[in-house]
C-alpha cells in the first residue's frame, strides 16, 4: 500500500469514526433514553 492509499484509508476511517461517535450515538443515546430497561431488553419469542 504506498502513501497515498494509507493516507485515504486513514482519512476514511476517521470520517467513519467521528460519523459513528457523533451523529450515530446521541440518536441511539436519545432513543434508549426513552425506553424503559424493560423494553430496551425485551426479546419477542423468547423461550
Amino acid at each position: 500500500m504506498n502513501s497515498n492509499e494509507t493516507e485515504l484509508r486513514n482519512a476514511l476511517i476517521d470520517n467513519i469514526v467521528r460519523y459513528l461517535i457523533d451523529e450515530n450515538f446521541p440518536r441511539v443515546t436519545k432513543c434508549l433514553e426513552m425506553l424503559n430497561e424493560e423494553e430496551i431488553w425485551y426479546r419477542p419469542n423468547s423461550q
